[in-house]
């Protein structure tokens, strides 16, 4: 989990509870300690089936990526030195350039998952694939 994805579910989960405390009275949010949002820059890819992904810089969305034609939710995130956005979506690993091309794409085999991938320096990336038997692999840039 990216740092940026730690910190907006740190805020919701402080946000909703705050909400739960209201206990039926008029629901009201509190603001966002400090800047709020605009806090920290952050890359925004939840777990969702929609398939999207968000690069927030000053509390403002700046640039978006959606795939709706794809398979499974995203489940991890990871915007590279070069700018790319490296993301595992259920059914496989992607990596995107800020104009959105496909630089490199991996599909699972039927009965397996992927619900992670980090980069390891600039040129291997490490993806666990779940399944029957579950494998760590490592993609190296001939591969890519």
């Amino acid at each position: 989990m990216t740092l940026g994805v730690r910190l907006l579910a740190c805020l919701l989960v402080a946000w909703g509870t705050s909400v739960a405390q209201t206990q039926g009275s008029a629901r009201r949010s509190s603001p966002l300690p400090g800047k709020g949002l605009a806090e920290h820059d952050f890359l925004y890819a939840g777990e969702s089936h929609e398939r999207a992904l968000f690069l927030v810089r000053q509390g403002k969305v700046v640039w978006s990526y959606d795939d709706p034609a794809g398979k499974g939710e995203v489940s991890d995130a990871v915007r590279l030195s070069n700018g790319n956005v490296l993301f595992a979506h259920q059914f496989g690993v992607t990596e995107i350039t800020p104009e959105k091309k496909v630089v490199w794409n991996y599909d699972t085999p039927a009965g397996h998952e992927v619900h992670t991938a980090m980069p390891i320096g600039k040129d291997r990336v490490l993806y666990i694939q779940n399944g029957n038997p579950a494998v760590l692999r490592v993609a190296t840039s001939s591969q890519m």
